[in-house]
């Protein structure tokens, strides 16, 4: 690539080239960024799934796929030449005569554009009056740059500490303390205790139902606990803890990524500040969540295809196979997005008329497909061995995405292949402007609906008891009537403008229709090929959230692709309005004077810009919230009891604390051997304790208790506890964002079991 491609100046002097060498060195940074993380989620589920999981096998198998997938990050964004499919250009640019639209409905590409016909987020060929520069383009990254390392600075003081099993992410965590010091995720029990579980009925071995099995399994993907573990291997379980920080920045820094070709540099920084902001991503990022990781893959498949769309380059369609493949090795439902994408890529070929454009479809699928069902298949492969029973319970649900994907697969080739095919696309291209009005009408009503719902609509999904006692307990705390099979459904659009405003959801929405409406009437190939991945997720969570609705829980629904895709959709239309702003105002009133209609143009995007920065700041209830640390001092807390039960047979006996299960966390932190032995009456308790002790050898058996009543203590109870921990949690309700922390205090007192069953306070 030459100086001047990257420049815009057709000098090339010394100076110059190293100038421009660093320019496309800073722009591609997003997108190398980008490229890596995808390495990193491949290398880490291939070892971690082959339980080869260490430093010596991790980074060399990460260098070579870095190596491998080099070629795979786009050119750098401001020197791609520009090949834009043709918008309704005035009579003198179509010389031939042909229908405006023609390019669009074959796929061609037309004529390389200049000037004002740049779209947003693409530079002209050198020499043509560029709205956006390359220095444009490199000062926007490194300002996205240093944003999000101040971002990231921020939440590295307020991450969580959450060690005990009470939802997700402790999991996740626990998992990931426990990769740290062993190759495989799954753990192996000495017989021993699965004959104790046999002989003394009632205990458990760990934290849920009892299997009697020696080997136990997380309840999770292995992924994002092999990447935080990796962050053990450097800084111990202190830097696990704040790993997702770095997660959640790279997610946005993909965001960038694909926002900047979307809608410019400048207003691409938009939507990744707007999410940045908001309640969701600080807190998903403060503690291990999947869903940041997801948003990676999820930004790797729609920058994939919108380039694969304009560039026809069959690295750029591996890209998308790849990052689509990729989402379902971090989340179980991923393969959503898979199904998206080939919605997508048949959509497109239902449209094309052209044999070239036809063959460039059927190698964009047979690159994709090759791409996205292999690595897809190592997120079955991780739960089929790795979390067999995570997906036995939610196989119900799980096969039909798969299958739903297959499908899909073999239609889309259908579609591309039968000779049939291009007449019925032919009728579609004559019709295109028709059909474009029509589905905007059509989605315009169900957006409206699903707006309405609350009026007349009320989800009723929720079936399981545990799930039904929970709903029940916080509508009874918030004064809502109590209806605990409510799923709150009706709500999805309503949760989004709670941390995003009702701005930001109005505005995403009209550019959502914008979109379909060019991308059926010009058959604008990346803007089927992305709106179609963020429609496909939409139209099945808004509709049916499928989690538990407390907040802010129930936002991890939205958050690896509704979320940032429905702000990239906003920013394309922000842009588009203000590209086309000359012309827009021309038509408003052209006998008035157009730059005045310009300016209000311009105004209005930036007001509305404005406006989506704004409300996910004023979604915060104040600093308190957001300055509090989740569980924090738990870490230490355990670090104490762990001074006494390292290495350690242990019981834990009675009631679990508010926290949660601490089985897993004396296994994984103390590497204790633990039995739980749950809460009933001290004499049925005392029975249980002694026979443990006489099965468990000649060993001292040390006793964890998180209430000190209902204990059979072998003196009086304990007054002061050995340790204790006071921490602040976000509040979980359902009918508003949560506004205030709630003070929890987790007390442990350790002592010591006799052979008649008693416990000895330490």
């Amino acid at each position: 690539m030459t100086s001047s491609m990257l420049t815009g100046d057709a000098r090339s002097t010394g100076t110059r080239a190293r100038t421009s060498w660093l320019a496309a060195a800073v722009i591609s940074v997003p997108d190398r960024a980008l490229v890596f993380s995808l390495c990193a989620i491949v290398a880490t589920a291939i070892t971690v799934q082959l339980n080869v999981f260490h430093p010596y096998t991790l980074f060399p198998l990460l260098v070579v796929l870095i190596a491998a997938t080099w070629k795979l990050t786009p050119p750098p964004f401001a020197g791609v030449p520009v090949r834009w499919h043709r918008r309704r250009p005035h009579a003198a640019s179509v010389g031939d005569g042909e229908a405006p639209d023609r390019a669009m409905a074959t796929g061609e590409a037309g004529p390389e554009v200049t000037g004002d016909d740049v779209p947003p987020g693409e530079v002209a060929s050198p020499g043509a009056g560029m709205r956006q520069t390359v220095r444009v383009a490199w000062i926007s990254v490194a300002i996205t740059v240093l944003l999000l390392l101040a971002w990231m600075a921020v939440q590295h003081n307020y991450f969580s500490e959450l060690l005990s099993v009470r939802r997700d992410p402790a999991i996740y965590t626990l998992r990931g303390i426990w990769l740290m010091n062993h190759a495989s995720p799954d753990v192996v029990l000495p017989q021993q205790l699965v004959d104790i579980a046999r002989a003394v009925p009632g205990v458990g071995l760990d934290f849920g139902g009892e299997t009697f099995r020696t080997t136990r399994y997380f309840q999770s993907t292995t992924v994002v606990p092999g990447l935080i573990a990796v962050a053990g291997w450097f800084g111990g379980v202190p830097l696990l803890l704040k790993a997702d920080v770095f997660i959640g920045g790279m997610a946005l820094l993909s965001m960038y990524a694909v926002a900047r070709r979307m809608a410019g540099p400048r207003l691409g920084m938009l939507p990744v500040a707007a999410l940045a902001l908001s309640m969701p991503m600080v807190s998903f990022t403060r503690v291990a969540y999947t869903e940041p990781l997801s948003m990676i893959a999820v930004m790797a498949c729609l920058l994939g295809l919108w380039q694969a769309a304009l560039t026809k380059r069959r690295s750029m369609w591996i890209l998308a196979g790849l990052g689509a493949g990729c989402v379902p090795v971090t989340r179980i439902d991923g393969w959503i997005v898979v199904l998206g994408a080939l919605v997508g890529i048949g959509i497109w070929g239902a449209f094309a008329t052209s044999a070239p454009v036809r063959r460039q479809i059927r190698a964009g699928w047979g690159w994709f497909c090759l791409s996205a069902f292999p690595v897809a298949g190592l997120g079955y492969t991780d739960l089929r061995f790795h979390s067999p029973d995570y997906l036995h319970i939610l196989a119900p649900s799980y096969e039909p995405l798969v299958l739903a994907s297959l499908a899909a697969a073999v239609l889309v080739l259908v579609v591309i292949v039968l000779p049939g095919v291009p007449r019925v696309a032919l009728w579609f291209r004559r019709r295109s402007t028709l059909l474009g009005r029509a589905l905007m009408g059509v989605v315009g009503a169900l957006i409206v609906l699903v707006m309405l719902r609350p009026l007349y609509y009320t989800g009723h999904h929720i079936t399981d008891a545990p799930t039904q006692t929970e709903v029940r307990i916080r509508q009874a705390r918030e004064g809502l009537p109590s209806d605990p099979t409510n799923s709150y459904d009706q709500e999805s659009v309503n949760w989004i403008a709670w941390y995003l405003g009702w701005p930001a959801v109005i505005m995403a929405s009209a550019a959502g229709l914008w979109a379909i409406r060019e991308a059926v009437r010009r058959l604008r190939a990346e803007l089927v090929l992305v709106v179609s991945v963020i429609a496909v997720n939409a139209a099945l969570y808004l509709s049916v959230v499928s989690i538990t609705p407390d907040q802010i829980w129930a936002m991890r629904r939205f958050l690896p692709v509704i979320l940032p895709g429905g702000l990239l959709i906003m920013a394309w239309g922000l842009g588009q309005l203000y590209d086309r702003r000359a012309v827009i105002a021309a038509r408003l009133a052209p006998r008035l004077r157009p730059r005045l209609l310009t300016r209000g143009v311009t105004g209005l995007v930036s007001v509305a810009s404005l406006l989506v920065l704004a409300f996910p700041i004023a979604g915060w209830s104040g600093l308190s919230l957001f300055q509090a640390r989740e569980g924090a001092g738990q870490y230490d807390f355990v670090q104490n009891a762990c001074t006494q039960l390292e290495n350690q047979h242990v019981l834990i006996v009675g009631a679990i604390p508010p926290m949660g299960y601490y089985q897993p966390t004396f296994r994984n932190l103390c590497n204790s051997t633990v039995i739980n032995v749950p809460n009933s009456t001290p004499a049925k308790e005392q029975a249980q304790i002694a026979k443990i002790v006489s099965m468990w050898g000649p060993q001292p058996v040390k006793v964890a208790v998180f209430n000190v009543t209902g204990v059979p203590w072998a003196s009086a109870p304990p007054k002061v506890p050995t340790y204790q921990v006071t921490y602040a949690m976000w509040e979980s309700v359902l009918s508003h964002p949560p506004q205030h922390t709630v003070t929890e205090k987790t007390t442990l007192w350790i002592g010591t079991a006799r052979a008649d069953g008693m416990v000895v306070p330490r």
